[in-house]
């Protein structure tokens, strides 16, 4: 009797330690849903989230997100879906300190848009580029044009005329701006646009329809300068 008892408390213990295990399992599981960032970086205090609200999502630079689409095929029609024009390059949408807006950085112009209830609408906005260069803002309906065409068939030439008739002559200084962007605790936007750095804000919190303004004094020359005394020291 003894000697048959052995292997079936050996056995029932490995049973028990597998179900602890697997619980344990679960557990963590549920933490990281209730808590999507659980094993991300240390959050950043002066960033107005740990997620989204810089250039690469989050202080490390990971390029990683907790959250994703449900497993399956599925067809979608972006040109059915609202969208907010930005540039040619839409780096980010920067997460704000209200859940219920973002911040959307293009290479052209910055957004403020509210997403609350399944929206995507833009309550203001501020042509940085514009301010930064003295040019015209290029209107939305030439940055849908762009959307909905192909390079397929184009050549160099032919790109070349069809970018310029959409965006300008010097369309390719229009890349690289709005890049490298974050928004702090204070709801902030910093962003470069030309050779100037900008600190951009609500005009009135409470109101985001009411614009967006210069929260700081736009450092204009700043990129150029550093350019300039980089050159010097080499």
């Amino acid at each position: 009797m003894k000697a048959k008892a052995a292997p079936f408390l050996r056995i029932s213990v490995y049973k028990i330690s597998i179900c602890i295990v697997l619980l344990l399992a679960l557990a963590a599981c549920s933490s990281t849903d209730s808590d999507p960032i659980i094993n991300g970086p240390a959050a950043n205090p002066y960033l107005a989230s740990s997620l989204y609200a810089i250039t690469h999502f989050d202080p490390s630079q990971s390029d990683s997100t907790p959250y994703g689409p449900p497993r399956g095929t599925f067809n979608v029609d972006a040109l059915t879906k609202p969208a907010c024009y930005g540039g040619p390059i839409n780096i980010i949408t920067l997460a704000s300190t209200n859940p219920d807006y973002m911040w959307q950085v293009g290479s052209d112009r910055v957004s403020y848009v509210r997403k609350s209830g399944g929206q995507w609408i833009r309550v203001a906005k501020f042509e940085a580029l514009a301010d930064a260069t003295g040019n015209d803002p290029i209107p939305d309906a030439n940055f849908r044009t762009f959307m909905e065409n192909t390079a397929v068939g184009m050549d160099v030439s032919s790109m070349d005329t069809f970018l310029k008739s959409l965006l300008g002559n010097d369309y390719n200084n229009r890349f690289g701006n709005g890049m490298y962007v974050l928004v702090d605790k204070d709801n902030v936007l910093y962003a470069n646009y030309g050779n100037t750095l900008y600190g951009l804000a609500l005009s009135d919190p409470n109101d985001p329809s009411a614009g967006i303004t210069v929260h700081y004094p736009r450092l204009r020359n700043r990129v150029q300068f550093w350019k300039g005394y980089r050159q010097r020291e080499a």
